[in-house]
């Protein structure tokens, strides 16, 4: 795992100590092949902020797992957005293009639909929001699907 910042139009190693930073982590084989990144996102939810980790692998151009890092969501309700094991599921093998849409629970029928929670459909689209801003200010600057990019 590797610290990566994008500076000069290419993603850089950079310190893992380094906070300041706006910075995803790659991950790489043990050849030191890069095999997806993690990718941090915040936002606004129905309480407070949300802040997760979602990893991306770029051949597949798919979400491949998220969690949740800090979540004030309702308990009961909102705070399943990380406590239910079904809704985390959705984000196992999920398409990034077209962006994520959440849909009402059952109705999920695209690569890129998620199913909200039922009566907690506020933090379920909250998470899908996160996601797809940070899509939008990292995918552009990863690697093309079918790149391969070593880091020393």
């Amino acid at each position: 795992l590797q610290r990566l910042a994008y500076r000069e139009g290419r993603l850089t190693a950079v310190d893992m100590a380094a906070q300041d930073e706006e910075s995803i982590f790659g991950g790489y084989d043990t050849n030191g092949k890069l095999v997806g990144y993690a990718i941090p996102g915040s936002g606004p939810g129905f309480q407070d902020t949300i802040r997760l980790l979602y990893g991306y692998l770029p051949q597949q151009h798919r979400v491949v797992g998220m969690e949740v890092l800090a979540s004030r969501e309702t308990p009961g309700l909102g705070d399943k957005i990380y406590k239910d094991a079904e809704f985390v599921a959705n984000f196992a093998a999920l398409a990034v293009d077209p962006p994520i849409v959440a849909v009402k629970k059952g109705r999920k029928a695209a690569a890129n639909e998620i199913d909200a929670i039922t009566g907690a459909t506020i933090s379920s689209k909250a998470v899908v929001r996160i996601i797809n801003q940070a899509n939008e200010r990292w995918l552009r600057r990863l690697d093309l699907p079918h790149e391969t990019r070593t880091v020393d």
